[in-house]
């Protein structure tokens, strides 16, 4: 997160699902001046990263026939590399989710 603050060379808010156990970590990190916005506890549609899941799942993947375990790890390692280098995908999952970057 430091890393992530130095590199872009701003404020950075951090978005968190409403799994209760966040919650100790994100109290912590807001002492530190880490800003955090948080989902209701159960929301897939407002977390964009479910979309992203749901895009390499139903586009990256389909028809693909996983043979073990490393075929399946290296197919979505793959998958995770060409959707994080498209950007414009990217802002499209934080679009469907309803969330302004």
């Amino acid at each position: 997160m430091r890393a992530l603050r130095r590199k872009v060379g701003r404020r950075v808010r951090f978005v968190l699902d409403g799994l209760p156990a966040h919650k100790g970590a994100q109290r912590k990190l807001e002492s530190k001046g880490y800003s955090f916005v948080r989902f209701p506890a159960y929301a897939p549609d407002l977390n964009p990263d479910e979309w992203v899941w749901r895009h390499a799942k139903y586009v990256e993947l389909r028809n693909t026939a996983m043979y073990n375990v490393d075929h399946l790890e290296g197919a979505v390692a793959d998958a995770m590399f060409n959707i994080g280098s498209r950007p414009a995908l990217l802002r499209s999952f934080f679009r469907a989710a309803g969330l302004s970057l």
